[in-house]
């Protein structure tokens, strides 16, 4: 299997770990269908991979990164329900920060904005998406 995938996988276990995240799935490609969001969806998804040759005595060995993301999704009823849904995302996130996967270690995730607010005032639907970044991978 590609690193990518096995990264993403392992990821996906991960999460399912996460009290309330045990739906998460691993979707090569997903189909983010808004309108037909209701229940709690966790979707993880490859996102890239990046080969670099760092200067010094260690040339010939390069770095890789591996980028996985991980979309969080749910209808909710009202914006009171917003900080249950970051409580699972701050949680999730802290289930695979730091987190050996495979032979790479996530040395951080990005969660830039953390939930998208013009998708929750027109679709009340809350999404946040992250980025795990795995070095050594």
């Amino acid at each position: 299997m590609s690193e990518i995938i096995t990264a993403a996988d392992e990821i996906t276990t991960v999460i399912r770990t996460v009290n309330g995240a045990e739906c998460a799935v691993l979707d090569l490609v997903p189909e983010m269908d808004l309108d037909q969001v209701r229940n709690l969806q966790i979707v993880v998804t490859p996102q890239g991979k990046t080969r670099t040759n760092q200067g010094g005595a260690n040339r010939a060995t390069p770095e890789r990164t591996v980028k996985v993301n991980i979309a969080i999704m749910k209808r909710l009823q009202n914006k009171n329900q917003i900080p249950d849904m970051l409580n699972l995302a701050e949680a999730v996130e802290k289930s695979i920060e730091r987190r050996r996967i495979g032979n790479g270690i996530v040395t951080h995730v990005e969660m830039d904005p953390i939930y998208d607010t013009e998708v929750f005032r027109r679709c009340k639907v809350f999404i946040a998406v992250m980025t795990a970044n795995i070095k050594g991978f």
